[in-house]
């Protein structure tokens, strides 16, 4: 039972505060940049032309508007005391419209809110600083201010304490938020893209020049971090990790199958070597491969532990031996990277005589992320920060820390603005798409008609699936071709046993041999067949040859085979995988886009697609794409935006990150669709690409309806002929039965929370009959998961997933074929 109070946090974040009645959540932490001139910042505001939602049972939102704001300080704890309640008069207050108007109505008069005859302030000082609490008819807000000057460091009453108190019906709602003033000496902000093939960091603060302080952002090289961390001499070369040319860091870790002295209690690895982050290339053998699992991309691993459950691993405690997963270990293997990452930059970032530094820590996550997976990665962060601020290591030098969370896509359109890579115009909107090597990443965001800085979502989702498919095509293609030319079943066979033995490194070396044949793709035509494979057959190691490869035991060997990959040019989409690929993640990202773009306001223009991400390397991919963005959607491809430099692609995300000006929601990420489950009339299309089944299943789940609007945290539902909605590429269902009573149910909408998701049965006075929270349908997504190997492990070869081998892809069992059926075709 709790109301949801939207705050703007310092003009740069959204948050929604969870007023309960029993406060047990510790309170979230935020660190406030204190300005370089001495000019007045915010450091909270509530916008009253909002609602304060309630789900409480027989209670209704609450118009902020109507509300007054009291305020009380209490010095000796620094806490700022705000209480909620109804105002004594409230016959001048209409609800503001300003806002509304400013998206939807350029251009017209704006009808303005009677004021009341004065606003009421209080103000009190703390140390320094002078705080001012504004309550008016449009807005609530806090103000910090210098006293007499600027602070020339660190201020000593940096910390202040402010609780909400909402009291109604004889009880009280309440929350606390903690505050913290971090001069420009002292501030740093970290930024970390965790990626799924490669990580990436820049960190931005202020450097003295003079006697003023100039803000900077470098990219940090967080390869050389890790490795100076780890106190490693040898060169970058020698390390598998190392990408050249870049300031990455390969997201190749391995953990140890026996972990001694582990508990699923710990947060962390203890032992460190039993989590290997550098891998010399010459120990990567047998030797490693027989004492460590190669971790899959962690980024996904989270949301699909069960298709990963080869990965054994065993706890040893003494005499007691424990059969594990990397399911129990995901959580612990991802905090012991993450806390390294971070240890390592503080160390290479902060003086070790510095005291009192505050830091802001940005990581981005993509859009398949539920609210769960964000809150936990949060809390992950958060408990880095507090060990290590336990450490005797690190004493007095981190005095408070805040942890953000950010869309992907989201981060790039901000890069873009930020690197003046594309002009930002009011009165419109933008398509982002980002396509990484894991996931593929897509928003659609609006500018308000008189302020291209003030910006909404329309719209922000995702999927499992990028550039690794793209990889794992061409590894089926090449499978393809060696199984075609194949006259000995047995020693076919014995490949295939050889494949799924065969050593980690051998594996690797096949994989990087085949990303720079993505270089080298024909087109299709016979011609370019011919040649390309002209080519193949003549490449020889040994008797082995390509077009022989797997038709005697002794010769299909998966180190021949890497000799002989070595020696060929070009490449040709045997079986028709690559085309399949991108076919799935262009379709994917364009009926995603069509659903939103129907029901956008017609009187807006798109100024601009963006594109992002490495898998656009990949020209097919930008092709295939491109064309279906100008046909199917009817855009001109003027508006299709890539920077020139493909460092780029990845870097823009961390661009954004650091960009100022824009108010971001960081806690949410995918945005629901409500998906029908009316049965629905098959029509024949022969016009139907050839690609997977999975890949359909994909493509029906979205074909979208409606979208989540962020601007009012709601969602109405108008036709209740369901209640499933799909956020990324996973289902949701509501966990309370009662829902699915049209009789019962008079109204319903959806509304977001810390906590997830919530649908909530409205009365026709707009009172609560009840709530339920959304649940990830399991059974939906276990259809997808046998299918994304290539996602979270692309190296991993199992003959279960190589489409090469099966004529046809198995059915689903008949209860989800029924499920299935209701979909939308």
């Amino acid at each position: 039972m709790k109301y949801i109070l939207p705050l703007i946090i310092n003009r740069r974040r959204t948050n929604y505060l969870d007023l309960k009645n029993r406060v047990s959540q510790e309170p979230e932490s935020f660190v406030i940049e204190l300005p370089l001139m001495d000019n007045p910042f915010t450091i909270l505001s509530v916008d009253k032309s909002k609602n304060m939602q309630a789900l409480i049972n027989n209670a209704g939102d609450v118009p902020l508007h109507h509300l007054h704001f009291s305020v009380a300080f209490d010095e000796t704890n620094a806490l700022l005391s705000i209480k909620l309640s109804s105002s004594v008069n409230t016959s001048f207050v209409t609800e503001s419209l300003e806002e509304e108007n400013d998206w939807k109505n350029p251009g017209k008069v704006q009808p303005k809110a009677q004021k009341a005859a004065a606003q009421q302030q209080v103000s009190f000082v703390l140390g320094q600083v002078k705080y001012t609490c504004v309550d008016n008819t449009s807005e609530f807000k806090i103000e910090g201010s210098y006293i007499d000057h600027i602070a020339e460091g660190a201020i000593e009453q940096d910390f202040i304490r402010c609780q909400f108190i909402y009291e109604v019906n004889a009880k009280a709602y309440q929350s606390e938020l903690h505050f913290y003033l971090a001069h420009a000496s002292c501030f740093h902000h970290f930024g970390l893209d965790f990626g799924s093939e490669s990580s990436q960091l820049k960190v931005s603060g202020y450097q003295p020049v003079g006697h003023n302080y100039q803000k900077r952002t470098k990219s940090k090289n967080l390869f050389e971090m890790v490795k100076d961390f780890k106190g490693m001499t040898e060169g970058n070369q020698e390390f598998i990790q190392h990408e050249s040319n870049t300031d990455f860091i390969k997201s190749i870790f391995f953990l140890k199958k026996k972990l001694t002295n582990f508990s699923l209690k710990d947060k962390f690895i203890k032992n460190e070597d039993e989590l290997k982050f550098l891998v010399k290339n010459n120990e990567l053998n047998s030797t490693l491969t027989n004492q460590f699992h190669q971790l899959s991309n962690l980024k996904l691993a989270h949301k699909h532990g069960e298709i990963l459950r080869f990965m054994d691993f065993q706890a040893i405690q003494g005499e007691r031996v424990r059969s594990l997963s990397l399911d129990d270990l995901k959580n612990q293997a991802y905090s012991t990277i993450l806390k390294s990452f971070i240890e390592a930059t503080i160390q290479h970032v902060i003086e070790e005589d510095s005291l009192r530094n505050y830091i802001r820590f940005t990581i981005l996550v993509p859009n398949i992320y539920s609210i769960h997976e964000v809150a936990n990665t949060k809390e992950v962060i958060n408990d880095i920060f507090r060990s290590l601020q336990q450490t005797p290591a690190y004493e007095g030098q981190i005095r408070a820390w805040e942890v953000v969370t950010v869309s992907e896509s989201d981060a790039a359109f901000l890069g873009y603005f930020d690197q003046g890579l594309h002009h930002i115009n009011p009165n419109k909107y933008y398509i982002i798409i980002d396509c990484g090597k894991g996931t593929t990443d897509f928003s659609i965001i609006q500018t308000s008609a008189n302020n291209a800085k003030k910006i909404k979502s329309l719209y922000r989702n995702g999927f499992a699936g990028a550039g690794n498919l793209i990889s794992y095509a061409f590894f089926e293609s090449m499978i393809d071709f060696v199984i075609k030319n194949a006259n000995d079943p047995a020693a076919t066979k014995a490949f295939f046993q050889t494949l799924e033995k065969s050593e980690k490194a051998q594996m690797n070396r096949i994989f990087e041999k085949l990303e720079s044949l993505k270089f080298q793709y024909s087109n299709k035509s016979n011609t370019a067949q011919r040649t390309v494979e002209n080519n193949w057959n003549a490449a020889e190691s040994g008797d082995a040859t390509l077009k022989n490869f797997a038709s005697s035991e002794i010769t299909a060997a998966v180190q021949t085979l890497s000799l002989l990959l070595e020696k060929v040019d070009g490449f040709y989409d045997w079986g028709g995988y690559i085309e399949n690929a991108c076919e799935a993640i262009t379709a994917n990202i364009i009926e995603n886009i069509k659903g939103v773009i129907s029901n956008t306001n017609k009187s807006l223009d798109c100024d601009g697609i963006l594109l992002t991400g490495r898998g656009f390397l990949f020209k097919p991919l930008l092709e295939k794409l491109k064309g279906r963005l100008t046909s199917e959607l009817g855009f001109a491809a003027n508006l299709i935006k890539m920077p020139e430099d493909a460092s780029q692609l990845k870097a823009i995300c961390l661009d954004g990150i650091f960009t100022n000006g824009y108010v971001i929601h960081p806690e949410l990420v995918g945005f629901p669709i409500h998906i029908s489950t009316k049965p629905q009339v098959a029509v024949a299309d022969t016009s139907k690409p050839k690609f997977p089944a999975f890949f359909d299943f994909i493509l029906r789940l979205a074909n979208l309806q409606d979208n989540y609007d962020e601007a009012k945290n709601s969602y109405r539902i108008d036709k209740l002929d369901s209640l499933k909605f799909l956020i990324g590429n996973t289902l949701y269902t509501v966990a309370d039965n009662i829902f699915y009573d049209n009789k019962w149910v008079e109204s319903v909408d959806l509304i977001f929370t810390k906590d997830g998701f919530y649908a909530r049965n409205l009365d026709k006075d707009n009172k609560v009959k009840g709530y339920s929270n959304l649940v990830q349908n399991s059974a939906i997504d276990n259809v997808t998961l046998q299918y994304l190997i290539p996602s979270l492990f692309p190296a991993k070869i199992d003959t279960n997933y190589i489409q090469a081998l099966k004529q046809d892809v198995p059915e689903p069992d008949h209860e989800l074929a029924n499920l299935m059926s209701l979909l939308p075709d």
